[in-house]
């Protein structure tokens, strides 16, 4: 065997001279045995007890890791194999890895959204079974214990009647079962397990309380407020929509398990809010009421109405975080925020809750910076109002959870990594506390395992496999051991399909396969149905199994099959199925198959722009594998039009001097070589060129390579000018030696 550097170095020559994807694969292929081989000797001194040499050769194995990330590169940028490699979905081809990264994101947003006002979509995990047991005393206090920063206008199950008056804290009541215990530090943010409503057929509604909850809260409004001036309309508007709701649940029972009967309902929610928040403008506008219990002033009273207006914004941002609609989404947050801080000052939890929802909305735009802004803030206000006096809060782990997102969503995994490492500090800190005073945190254990779950997913970024299995191994093992098979089964089956995706890019395919299997088992038992986005995830993973060994017949199936249960469930227009798409798209390119190719690319990217605008993470590879077929159909002036519209988003994010927008000035010149206009390919790539330079330097690899590049086309340019001389028939199509490293 080769030392690193020796290795390294013959291969790197090699493949300057290897253009062929096909010949690149069988160059991978015999990297990767090098690669087993390698981890193999490391294994056996390790566990000789032989440190140094071990490490020797694990580090020559990162060297060849190292070249086979860079052959991944070439064969994605060449117009041959870019789109719907064998390792497509598993993150091995840069045009492929978007639905690894679309994970990635979907794990952040589940983290998100658990700690946060808002409510989760239908994917979330069913209650725990455990919390349906009769209650102790301790049981009683322990699902009362209230949140100093984050609450929603949402009820639970336990939820006070229509005819119950709501007081200061009824407004502001979690959605969901909050499942802790009296005694603990102050539990906020722990994102309880997922409550789904059943129709009185037994069949569970995908959509949980929401319409349920609003007139509730209408209800209460209108009793406690009685007086105002407009009670009369409001009541007759109580009257139509339960008419309403009552027409839209005794549908039919297929129909209240689509995506069109959701959206019928989550329109109506929102419609009985808007009646609600006038009701409570009204309320906040009008004089004391008379009658009111003496101990309360008009300053309380005005207070609860302008909180009640508050927490009724927020739960109107949820129905629409629930609709895909991120502009009303941020309003409502910002609205909500704005009565916050007019009521209750800026140093309060609820305003630091808002903003934390704010930042979530801003994250999921790709407005990385202000999204850590409001984080920052918010754990300032979180930090101020704990002062260190209750003990460990969980405030303040949700909000470095959310600076860890953000840092991991930029790349910066280390710093992510810090950040969740003090979270999960607090919140094992929550859970022994817990156990010291004779009770038990289920939801701190909850907020365990998802902060080892996410740390599971950087190590695994990191190439740490052995560290990425052992968080999703103790996640799991915390959600079996604390929780019952269907409180625990959504948690752990993606847990499940992460270590299934670690034995896939260890190559070990065959217990990658059965991971996903486990992981599809748990997904049906848990949900019921194979008709749920979960089990939809989980045939994506398989699909990519049969793709990558080769059977494109079964994958293609696999994502058929998921995709048609993801438009069912979600809507068509949701962007959850883009990556699957994608993939579809993949195996037509593979097949030859370019305008069924480029038709799943279409719908996928008008999806992702729809949802997210330019600066998504999955928005740009597509809109690159796009190009690259028209540039495959000889489509050379709609390639470049794309093209150059990357490198203009690219520009108003990231400025004129970054290394992406030099890859996206090669990308346009890699269009133009293909047509044969060498003029304008030499342009974008001294552009490339001189960004590297000046970015990365002159010893960078990529700066080399456009260097080399340059130096080849000119020469390329002058035979071609010395033949046309003698002959005005040349027709310049054959790559330049070296093309494939841009």
């Amino acid at each position: 065997l080769y030392s690193a550097k020796e290795s390294a170095s013959v291969y790197s020559s090699a493949m300057s001279s290897i253009s062929d994807p096909e010949s690149l694969l069988v160059h991978k292929k015999s990297l990767d045995d090098m690669i087993t081989t390698l981890s193999g000797l490391g294994k056996v001194h390790s566990l000789r007890g032989e440190e140094r040499t071990a490490v020797r050769y694990y580090e020559e194995k990162s060297s060849l890791q190292a070249i086979v990330m860079s052959i991944d590169e070439q064969i994605s940028i060449s117009a041959a194999g870019c789109l719907g490699s064998p390792a497509a979905f598993f993150g091995e081809s840069h045009a492929n890895f978007i639905s690894e990264i679309n994970e990635d994101v979907k794990a952040l947003d589940e983290l998100f959204r658990g700690i946060s006002f808002r409510p989760g979509k239908a994917t979330d995990a069913p209650e725990d079974a455990n919390s349906r047991t009769p209650k102790s005393d301790d049981d009683r206090c322990d699902s009362d214990v209230k949140s100093t920063g984050e609450r929603s206008t949402q009820s639970d199950e336990s939820a006070p009647s229509r005819k119950q008056k709501m007081g200061k804290t009824d407004v502001h009541r979690r959605r969901r079962v909050r499942s802790s215990y009296d005694k603990s530090p102050k539990e906020c943010a722990l994102p309880p397990m997922r409550q789904v409503r059943k129709h009185s057929s037994g069949v569970s509604l995908k959509d949980d309380n929401d319409l349920t909850d609003a007139m509730d809260s209408y209800r209460s409004i209108l009793d406690s407020h009685s007086g105002t001036k407009n009670f009369d309309w409001h009541e007759k508007k109580f009257t139509e929509f339960s008419r309403r709701c009552k027409a839209i649940q005794s549908g039919d029972c297929d129909i209240q398990n689509s995506q069109q009967y959701q959206r019928r309902e989550w329109h109506l929610t929102l419609e009985i809010y808007e009646a609600s928040l006038s009701a409570q403008k009204e309320v906040s506008h009008a004089a004391f009421p008379s009658g009111t219990n003496r101990k309360r002033t008009a300053s309380d009273f005005n207070h609860d109405a302008h909180t009640g207006i508050a927490s009724t914004l927020i739960a109107m941002g949820g129905i629409y975080y629930k609709l895909n609609d991120v502009a009303e989404e941020l309003k409502k947050y910002s609205e909500a925020l704005a009565v916050y801080q007019d009521t209750l000052g800026r140093d309060h939890p609820h305003v630091a809750g808002t903003m934390k929802n704010i930042g979530m909305v801003l994250a999921e735009r790709g407005e990385l910076d202000a999204a850590m802004e409001k984080f920052t803030e918010a754990l300032q206000i979180y930090k101020a109002v704990n002062n260190g006096k209750d003990g460990p809060c969980c405030d303040i782990a949700s909000a470095l959870s959310c600076m860890g997102n953000v840092q991991n969503r930029r790349g910066e995994l280390d710093e992510a990594l810090k950040y969740y490492n003090e979270a999960l500090t607090i919140y094992k800190s929550v859970s022994s506390r817990a156990r010291e005073l004779g009770g038990r945190s289920r939801l701190a254990l909850q907020e365990v395992a998802s902060t080892l779950k996410i740390m599971g997913m950087v190590y695994t970024k990191r190439g740490e496999l052995d560290k990425a299995m052992s968080s999703f191994q103790d996640a799991i093992d915390i959600m079996r051991q604390n929780f019952s098979e269907q409180g625990s089964g959504a948690v752990v089956t993606s847990i499940l399909a992460r270590i299934g995706g670690i034995f896939c890019k260890m190559g070990k395919l065959d217990e990658a396969m059965s991971h996903y299997q486990e992981a599809y088992d748990l997904a049906t038992r848990t949900f019921g149905t194979t008709d749920h986005p979960e089990v939809a995830q989980v045939l994506h993973y398989i699909g990519g199994i049969h793709q990558k060994r080769g059977n494109l017949e079964k994958a293609k199936s696999c994502y058929e099959n998921a995709a048609k249960i993801l438009q069912s469930t979600l809507g068509h227009d949701d962007p959850t199925v883009a990556s699957t798409l994608v993939c579809i798209g993949g195996i037509h390119y593979r097949e030859k198959d370019l305008d069924r190719a480029l038709s799943y690319y279409n719908d996928a990217l008008r999806l992702n722009r729809a949802a997210f605008g330019t600066k998504h993470p999955d928005v740009i590879p597509i809109m690159k594998s796009i190009a690259a077929i028209h540039t495959k159909k000889e489509n050379f002036d709609k390639a470049i039009e794309i093209s150059t519209e990357v490198l203009d988003i690219k520009c108003a994010d990231l400025g004129g001097m970054h290394p992406e927008v030099a890859s996206a000035h090669k990308s346009i010149g890699n269009v133009h070589y293909k047509r044969g206009d060498l003029a304008c390919a030499e342009r974008e790539y001294r552009q490339a060129f001189y960004i590297y330079k000046q970015t990365l330097g002159d010893d960078h690899d990529s700066t080399k390579s456009a260097q080399a590049i340059v130096g080849q086309i000119c020469k390329e340019h002058v035979e071609i000018r010395a033949q046309a001389s003698s002959s005005n028939n040349v027709f310049f199509k054959r790559a330049p030696k070296g093309y494939e490293c841009l």
